[in-house]
C-alpha cells in the first residue's frame, strides 16, 4: 500500500497518515477481494457457521455440567476425545470424497452434519433412562482394572449416572467431531484455490479477517440471548420430562443459523466439483445394489445366486 508520507511530521499530520493507511488497508485487503462473488459467498458462509460455532459453544459445557450433571472428566472426554478422535478417523474418508465430488458438496455434507450434531443435545435431560448392562459393563471393567491397581471393586458409575445422556451427547460430539473436520478441511481446499490467482495474499487475509469476525459477533449475541432467556433457568419450557433452558434456545439459535449458512453454498462456484444430488445418487445405488445383493444371495432357486465358478464346478467330471 502506497501512501505518501506527510511533509512535515506533526501530531496531527501522523495521525492523518495513520488514518488514511488504515483506510487504505481496509479497502485494499478487505473490501477490494469482496467483489469476488465466489468469495463473497465463501466468506460469508464461513462467517455464518462459526458464528454458530461461538454463540452456543460454552453452554454445551454448562449445561453438560450443570444441568445433566456429568463430571468434569466426562465432558471433558466428550468435548477433548470423543469428538476429535471421530475427526480424526473420518478425515481420510472427507479427503477422499473430497478428490471424487469436490469442495462444494464436502461443505453441504458436513454443514448438515453438524446441524444433525446438535439434535441430540437438544433432547437430553438428566432423567433420561440409562441403560443397565452399559453401567454394568463399565463397572466390570472398572472392577478389573481396580484388581490390577490393588483396588478391587471398584465402581466407576453409580447406578443413578446419567448414561442416557451421555450417551446422546456422544453421538452428537461425534457427528460434530467428523463434520467440523469434512468443513475444515473443504474450507482450506477453497482458501487455496483463492490462493493460486493474482493478490493472493488479500484473499487469504480477508477470509481470515471476515470470518474471524464472525466468531466474535456470535459469542457477543449467544451470550445476550442467554442472558435474555435466563428466566428459563428458574422456569423451564416443559415438553414432557425434557426441560428446556436458556442453553437451549442457543442451541436451537446455531441450529437455524447453520441450515441458513446453506444458502451460500448452493450457488456458489466450485470449478470441477460435482452437484451434491450425484452424490447422493452414487450413495443410493450402491446401498440398494448391497442390501439387495445380501437380501437374496442365498436364493438358489433356478440357479438365482449361484456363481459361475460353482456352475463350472458341477458340470466338471471327478478325477478318478
Amino acid at each position: 500500500i502506497d501512501i505518501p508520507r506527510p511533509a512535515r511530521r506533526t501530531p496531527v499530520s501522523l495521525v492523518a497518515y495513520a488514518g488514511r493507511y488504515l483506510a487504505a488497508m481496509i479497502r485494499e485487503l478487505l473490501l477490494e477481494p469482496l467483489r469476488d462473488r465466489v468469495f463473497r459467498n465463501y466468506v460469508f458462509y464461513g462467517g455464518t457457521i462459526t458464528f454458530t460455532a461461538t454463540c452456543a459453544g460454552w453452554y454445551f459445557w454448562r449445561h453438560a455440567t450443570e444441568a445433566l450433571g456429568f463430571t468434569k472428566l466426562g465432558t471433558n472426554m466428550l468435548f477433548m476425545v470423543i469428538g476429535p478422535v471421530a475427526g480424526t478417523l473420518t478425515a481420510g474418508w472427507w479427503g477422499r470424497m473430497m478428490d471424487r465430488w469436490g469442495r462444494r458438496p464436502v461443505l453441504i455434507l458436513g454443514t448438515i452434519g453438524t446441524v444433525l450434531s446438535l439434535v441430540p443435545w437438544i433432547f437430553t435431560w438428566r432423567g433420561i433412562g440409562s441403560p443397565r448392562f452399559v453401567i454394568d459393563a463399565v463397572n466390570g471393567l472398572a472392577g478389573a482394572i481396580g484388581a490390577l491397581l490393588g483396588r478391587p471393586g471398584a465402581v466407576w458409575l453409580a447406578s443413578d449416572s446419567p448414561v442416557g445422556s451421555y450417551l446422546l451427547a456422544a453421538l452428537g460430539c461425534v457427528f460434530g467431531g467428523s463434520s467440523w473436520t469434512g468443513v475444515g478441511l473443504a474450507q482450506t481446499g477453497i482458501v487455496m484455490g483463492f490462493s493460486d490467482g493474482q493478490g493472493r495474499s488479500r484473499y487469504v487475509a480477508a477470509s481470515s479477517v471476515l470470518i474471524s469476525v464472525g466468531g466474535v459477533l456470535g459469542g457477543l449475541i449467544g451470550g445476550m440471548v442467554a442472558q435474555s432467556f435466563e428466566s428459563l433457568q428458574a422456569n423451564p419450557i416443559a415438553l414432557g420430562p425434557i426441560r428446556w433452558t436458556n442453553w437451549h434456545v442457543t442451541f436451537l439459535l446455531a441450529l437455524g443459523i447453520r441450515l441458513a449458512s446453506l444458502a451460500w453454498l448452493v450457488r456458489m462456484p466450485d470449478p470441477g466439483a460435482q452437484p451434491v444430488r450425484y452424490l447422493l445418487r452414487f450413495w443410493g445405488l450402491n446401498a440398494y445394489n448391497t442390501v439387495m445383493s445380501r437380501l437374496f444371495y442365498s436364493v438358489r432357486l433356478f440357479g438365482w445366486g449361484r456363481s459361475a465358478r460353482e456352475d463350472n464346478d458341477r458340470e466338471r467330471p471327478l478325477d478318478h
